[in-house]
């Protein structure tokens, strides 16, 4: 239930005028009945509600009611379509580009909980390695072997006696 919250109702100038009465009793009394509910329940929610058509027109027509009209029409956002405004086109584009490419994402790889540990000290040891081979100064007793077989993870450092 919307208690609280916000009800959106789209294209409101489809609904039956039944619906529309119903939709107007509930504005005026705040208080609902369920489908094949017995009792009402007091409800505090805020509508807001969207077309494509001039309800003003449809009020005239009398296939949409005058009092959910007013009702609705406390404050009124006229937005222009798409086509007539290209220079928003650009930011949409960039908005739901990054929120597909977010949803079409490959979820991140998942290790055991020991396999994080494991991975620390082959890096660990595979930095020691490279930071032992390529580092201008060190001492000429330390020197940088690749023995055979190599190991896993690369040279190893040794130190010659």
């Amino acid at each position: 239930m919307a208690d609280g919250g916000t009800l959106f109702l789209d294209e409101i100038n489809d609904m039956p005028l039944e619906t529309q009465a119903k939709i107007v009793r509930v504005l005026q009394e705040r208080e609902v009945e369920r489908v094949g509910g017995n009792r009402t329940i007091e409800v505090d929610v805020r509508i807001l509600a969207a077309t494509n058509q001039d309800l003003e027109a449809k009020v005239r027509e009398r296939s949409f009611r005058e009092d959910l009209y007013y009702r609705l029409n406390v404050v009124a956002v006229a937005l222009p379509p798409l086509r007539e405004r290209p220079e928003d086109l650009p930011l949409l584009i960039e908005h739901f580009s990054h929120a597909v490419a977010a949803r079409l994402a490959p979820p991140p790889p998942t290790r055991p909980p020991n396999a994080r540990a494991r991975s620390g000290r082959r890096s660990s040891g595979r930095s020691s390695a490279s930071s032992a081979r390529s580092s201008p100064t060190r001492s000429p007793a330390t020197t940088a072997t690749c023995p055979r077989p190599r190991t896993r993870w690369g040279c190893t450092a040794s130190t010659s006696r």
